[in-house]
């Protein structure tokens, strides 16, 4: 299917190979700006079309772009001079888009030119329900929900205002809850209304959503970071209620009703939260908080026990006796637990094992009260030392020493028996062992690491008839010896590598180029891991120490050397504030990283702990060890 970009033709779906549109006549662009193909409209505004595509120079991959028509409504010089204005603005806002897209809450942007009078953006691709859609399945959100968007959103608005950007569209909608990690990401900037203001010839032009934008923005289209906050206040009790802006305001008397909602829906929230909502709900302007950093201030301090770092998943205070605990310890290996991966929705374990095998554990329960093994996978026929579950968790892939990785598909629910037990694909292309995958946070691209000293980058896809695939996209060779570990960040744009030269190589991951070579660990590299909040990387090394580097500076920020050998696993919680290891001195130790210390020591284990992996929601821990166990760790 072939799409018309003009923006007023009423029907753009043409045949693949149309060269003009059947229904206006318009030239069809196969490819705008010579890469991006347009696969399907993703929504329409009276300013444009938004389009999902492809980039065909980029790994093929997806992003979202973003048409601009501004509605200009004077004849003649006039009108020359407000398209004018409006094109010098969108370059201008864009430019600070570009730099706001540094942040893993913000959509990156790729691109911004102009086509054929039209105005264009290209964004990256965030796969994820909006905070609408959540509502709508799932109902009413309760104050533990509520306190976790302001967590997660009040910095990104302290962010973005601190480059004098107001989004100015702030709604449900707009907030999209990342698939792979859970993240709230913010989407949709108010550029598109900037530009039709400009292009309006008459004062008072609305900017943003009614009901979500505050006075000053629908009477005359002013904005400021107060403005945002207000919008943030009202997407609060919107989902706290359940009802839209517009049965929770009376405009007879100027009153915000959502008290009164709760009231009779017989729900009771903290007084905190309550008299931040109401503050951030003001109507004039200088009465409600002038920053976000304002509105964390209020929320501190955070109700939660003394010196104990909470985990993402409790945002109100959890019992102070909380602390991690094992709660199963798996038997089932005849060999060396290699490595781990946890399903996203946290109710599968992989583990794989010097004994040659897979085996894949049916976690259930709140506390996961029971863990059972669902099947055990044998197409290896050396020691399997990688294994990762896609972000989407349909498939499940593993790397061996003999040399090959198999891609098997994971059942849609574990209440069945898995039905395929053998390899879906198999690839061959390393000369030696494969040490280390990963998969993109979007899920797109699958990296691996060899004993023979590459990295190889494929781009994967599902076929129509529901088939995977996977295409060759990058051999990235310059490491000297064997490659141990890899690590995408958040935004999958940075893509680090370790092993056997003791050397952490940053790579830029859209153009294949080594990035920065980070200084030497004094023995080998065997873990690595990106936060998922910045571009903090971790790099674990036998020297028995753990390097914090900015990955993009290629600045060490801190070494870690409480460990009595060597590193062996390395994961960031969910909110990057604390760091989980795993080393050879049979000890899992945790980190605070914003006082740098090791606050816990799990030493269950009776040899070496080679494996770690994290839940999605940061409360399930599991680790793997040389005396075939795996142990299973409950935040409770």
């Amino acid at each position: 299917m072939a799409y018309c970009l003009n923006p007023n033709c009423n029907h753009p779906e043409n045949p693949q190979n149309a060269e003009v549109c059947q229904n206006c006549g318009k030239p069809l662009t196969e490819l705008l700006r010579g890469r991006y193909r347009v696969l399907k409209p993703l929504g329409r505004g009276g300013m444009g079309r938004t389009y999902l595509a492809v980039d065909e120079d980029k790994l093929r991959s997806f992003c979202v772009i973003k048409q601009f028509s501004p509605q200009i409504q004077t004849t003649g010089e006039r009108r020359d001079k407000s398209v004018q204005k409006s094109t010098d603005l969108f370059y201008q806002e864009a430019m600070r888009l570009h730099e706001l897209g540094e942040h893993p809450q913000i959509p990156t942007l790729l691109a911004y030119f102009e086509h054929q009078e039209q105005l264009y953006l290209v964004q990256q691709l965030i796969r994820g329900p909006t905070l609408w859609q959540e509502l709508r399945h799932q109902g009413a959100f309760s104050e533990k929900q509520i306190w976790d968007i302001l967590e997660q959103l009040l910095p990104v608005l302290g962010y973005i205002h601190g480059y004098k950007v107001v989004h100015r569209d702030i709604k449900p909608t707009n907030i999209i809850r990342r698939k792979q990690d859970k993240t709230l990401v913010l989407i949709d900037f108010g550029i598109a209304k900037q530009l039709t203001a400009t292009g309006m010839a008459r004062v008072g032009t609305k900017i943003g959503t009614e009901g979500y934008a505050p006075i000053e923005q629908i009477r005359s289209g002013r904005a400021y970071p107060a403005s945002d906050l207000y919008s943030l206040g009202v997407t609060c009790i919107h989902l706290l209620t359940g009802l839209s802006p517009d049965e929770l305001f009376d405009p007879l008397t100027g009153n915000w009703l959502w008290r009164e909602t709760l009231k009779e829906q017989e729900i009771v929230i903290s007084d905190r939260l309550g008299q931040i909502l109401d503050k951030l709900l003001k109507d004039i302007v200088s009465d409600r908080y002038q920053s976000a950093q304002a509105v964390i201030s209020d929320m501190n301090p955070v109700p939660s026990p003394p010196n104990v770092i909470v985990p993402e998943g409790y945002l109100i205070s959890p019992p102070a006796v909380q602390d991690w605990h094992c709660v199963h310890t798996l038997h089932h290996h005849s060999g060396k637990i290699q490595d781990l991966a946890i399903h996203p929705q946290g109710n599968l374990l992989a583990s794989s094992s010097e004994d040659k095998t897979l085996c894949l554990w049916r976690m259930s329960g709140q506390k996961l009260e029971k863990v059972s093994l669902l099947s055990t996978l044998t197409g290896h026929e050396a020691s399997v030392g990688a294994v990762a579950i896609h972000p989407e968790g349909e498939l499940l892939v593993s790397g061996s020493h003999d040399k090959r990785i198999l891609f098997w598909r994971l059942p849609e629910s574990i209440d069945k028996q898995i039905v395929h037990t053998q390899p879906i694909l198999v690839l061959n292309d390393h000369r030696d062992w494969v040490n280390t995958l990963v998969f993109s946070p979007s899920g797109s691209l699958l990296a691996s690491g060899s004993n023979d000293k590459t990295v190889r980058v494929r781009q994967l896809a599902v076929t129509p008839d529901g088939e995977w695939e996977q295409l060759p996209l990058l051999t990235l060779t310059s490491h000297t010896d064997a490659v141990n570990a890899l690590a995408f960040s958040a935004d999958g744009r940075w893509l680090a590598s370790g092993g056997e030269d003791r050397v952490v190589k940053v790579w830029n991951v859209e153009t294949g180029t080594l990035h920065l070579n980070l200084p030497r660990h004094a023995q080998r590299i065997n873990a690595l891991a990106f936060s998922p909040r910045n571009r903090i990387l971790a790099s674990g090394s036998d020297d028995g120490t753990i390097r914090i580097w900015d990955s993009l500076k290629g600045h060490q920020i801190r070494t870690l050397t409480e460990h009595g050998d060597s590193i062996f696993g390395l994961v960031f919680s969910p909110n990057g504030q604390v760091l989980f290891s795993s080393s050879r001195d049979r000890t899992i130790k945790i980190w605070d990283l914003e006082n740098w210390k090791s606050i816990s020591t799990l030493d269950d284990h009776s040899w070496w702990v080679r494996a770690i992996a994290l839940s999605q929601d940061g409360l399930t821990l599991v680790t793997g060890s040389g005396d075939a166990t795996i142990k299973i760790w409950r935040w409770m």
